[in-house]
């Protein structure tokens, strides 16, 4: 049986969302710093259980779509 998220998780996995996608907005806005990482698209969550990578996903492309004004 697969793991089933618990709240605390999910609120953890909508917080991390919220603010990789504030900081691919204010990146993107000010443009890369020299020193900064490489960093994988596929996110945190990439391995997480299905239901805590999809809630990252929604909780993110909305939270872009909200920055861009695009919501």
């Amino acid at each position: 049986m697969e793991h089933q998220p618990s709240a605390e998780e999910l609120d953890q996995a909508r917080t991390r969302a919220r603010a990789d996608a504030r900081a691919k907005v204010e990146k993107k806005r000010t443009g890369p710093a020299v020193d900064d990482p490489v960093v994988d698209d596929a996110g945190p969550y990439e391995f997480a259980p299905e239901d805590l990578r999809a809630e990252y996903e929604r909780v993110y492309e909305r939270t872009l779509k909200d920055l861009r004004g695009e919501g």
